[in-house]
């Protein structure tokens, strides 16, 4: 066999490898050699350097990486969000500020408040303390007053006891006479009640009045109309123009 030239290594140099019958172990490796170098080239090659890119040196150096690592940029959007943070917390300070002037005002108010109030409840007891007072003094007095008027009532009255037992003690004389003296007690009587404020209802042949009157039947009557008291069964009073006894009274119910 002939041999023939390969083109191998840097720069486009060729070397000449014999190709023999026997191959050489050796041989074989510097084979391998060209191959991995001619590879190399054409990738070389192939790539286009750009002008003016270079590696930077914390790259081609790792052993500087901290020394010499590129500068980094502020990043806007984190200085915006320090910003608004700050004015927020800012705002917020603030508004807490405000919320305790207003809570302290509140506590003063309540302080004062607390301080009426005890004073109020004071007065209020002070004033219960005197109603009661005056309740009881009102009713020693009222006790005493209706006393004083029925000690008055009762010695005008004891006149006209007095009138009946003088008639009982002359009943043995004549029934003419006797009669004369109880008439005489019975007016004396009357007068002495109205002089106190008594005085009689007028019932019979009037309108029937629930508020003078309690009717206790009702009957036909040709005389009297319907609805007007026909027969009075017991007198009713006034003292000072309040009942004290409603009349009882038959309400008419008109002509059959």
């Amino acid at each position: 066999m002939s041999s023939e030239g390969k083109k191998t290594g840097d720069a486009g140099s060729a070397r000449k490898v014999e190709v023999k019958d026997t191959v050489d172990p050796d041989d074989i490796e510097i084979l391998h050699d060209d191959v991995d170098e001619e590879e190399g080239s054409e990738q070389e090659a192939e790539t286009p350097e750009i002008a003016g890119t270079e590696d930077p040196e914390w790259l081609t150096n790792p052993d500087s990486e901290t020394e010499q690592k590129p500068e980094k940029k502020p990043k806007v959007k984190d200085t915006a969000r320090k910003k608004s943070k700050k004015a927020s917390e800012a705002d917020i300070a603030e508004h807490l500020a405000r919320k305790n002037e207003m809570l302290q005002k509140l506590r003063d108010r309540l302080v004062e408040t607390e301080k009426i109030v005890v004073l109020k409840e004071d007065r209020l007891m002070r004033l219960a303390a005197e109603f009661e007072n005056y309740k009881k003094r009102t009713s020693r007095e009222w006790d005493l007053l209706k006393n004083q008027a029925n000690a008055g009532l009762l010695a005008e009255i004891l006149g006209v006891l007095d009138d009946l037992d003088r008639a009982f003690e002359h009943s043995g004389d004549s029934f003419e006479h006797f009669k004369g003296g109880i008439v005489l007690i019975h007016s004396s009587l009357l007068d002495l009640l109205k002089r106190n404020g008594l005085s009689e209802i007028e019932s019979a042949g009037k309108p029937f009045d629930p508020q003078y009157h309690e009717a206790v039947a009702e009957m036909h009557s040709e005389n009297i109309e319907s609805g007007f008291v026909a027969e009075v069964v017991l007198k009713g009073y006034l003292l000072n123009d309040q009942v004290i006894r409603p009349a009882k009274v038959v309400v008419s119910k008109g002509s059959k």
